[in-house]
């Protein structure tokens, strides 16, 4: 059974369901899971959502790396007002035919009354099931939504997450509608930032979680209590101090001096600043790390919003 993470309580279990994989909850994900929200409101039942914790395009080895993680999903829809998720793995559905999808599982498991998917939504062994075939089970109960375009480019989860791999993350966050984000628990570190004079937050990147290419970038950093901090990440190896071990991202929040470790951290990234380097010595990194800090700063002051 999949797990089902409710967000709201209400007395009826009949649902409307947006179905997809809703990586990075783009504007094109915003715009369907509004009217999601709308149709389970106009017919007086939950709303919620359908997906999968790892997307088909991982077991058919297409993938690069998730944008956002099953939790931040969730949080998301929460904040856009769903009712509940259901998370399912994809193996345990790999083989289930598109017509016994929607009777067993959508209809008889989840009370599913209702549906609104993508324009390019497919389901089922095969991959055969359809919009069309959603639209001939549910009638007036289903809507397609149409491709998004913002700025004359087609929004979608592949584009978006190229760009994040490429270092590019404003125009991602951009064309996303929302900024991309890492969250993970703090870590021990070797200590080096401290040493330096510039302590740092140390994080692994999550599994299967697409990673912005090497260099330093503008972020915001929040521990969850309502406050945020202006922030300067580096995501690589210290190439200057050791160079070795997997790619981590290493947080300076400037002036602060509290204790973080073990919370759980997110980051979000706003701008990139430069090319991760190797430096002669400690000190010349030292001396760039400050410059990296207060052009951190400097950013939020002289930027009226860093909203996308």
């Amino acid at each position: 059974m999949p797990e089902i993470r409710l967000f709201t309580r209400k007395e009826t279990k009949e649902c409307i369901l947006a179905l997809g994989t809703f990586d990075g909850v783009h504007r094109g994900h915003v715009r369907l899971l509004s009217e999601t929200v709308r149709l389970a409101s106009e017919t007086g039942l939950r709303s919620g959502v359908f997906f999968f914790s790892l997307p088909p395009a991982f077991y058919r080895g297409s993938e690069s790396g998730l944008l956002t993680t099953p939790g931040q999903r969730c949080d998301i829809f929460r904040d856009l007002g769903l009712d509940f998720a259901v998370i399912a793995d994809f193996p345990a559905f790999r083989d289930i035919g598109a017509g016994e999808f929607v009777s067993r599982v959508l209809i008889d498991r989840l009370g599913c009354r209702g549906t609104v998917c993508g324009f390019d939504y497919r389901f089922g062994s095969g991959r055969a099931g359809t919009p069309e075939l959603l639209s001939s089970a549910f009638g007036g109960s289903h809507v397609t939504v149409g491709e998004c375009t913002y700025g004359g480019a087609t929004v979608s989860s592949s584009a978006i997450r190229e760009l994040v791999r490429g270092g590019r993350v404003r125009e991602a966050a951009e064309l996303a509608g929302r900024h991309f984000c890492h969250r993970s628990p703090v870590l021990h570190g070797r200590g080096d930032g401290k040493k330096l004079g510039f302590p740092t937050l140390n994080q692994l990147p999550s599994p299967h979680c697409a990673v912005p290419r090497p260099g330093v970038y503008v972020t915001r950093c929040s521990a969850g209590d309502g406050r945020s901090f202006a922030s300067v990440t580096d995501v690589g190896t210290s190439p200057t101090l050791d160079g070795s071990g997997p790619v981590r991202y290493e947080t300076h929040v400037p002036g602060f001096s509290g204790d973080l470790y073990g919370r759980t951290v997110t980051v979000s990234f706003i701008d990139r600043i430069r090319d991760e380097m190797r430096f002669s010595s400690a000190a010349e990194l030292s001396e760039q790390i400050g410059r990296d800090a207060a052009y951190s700063e400097r950013y939020f002051s002289t930027h009226e919003s860093t909203d996308p």
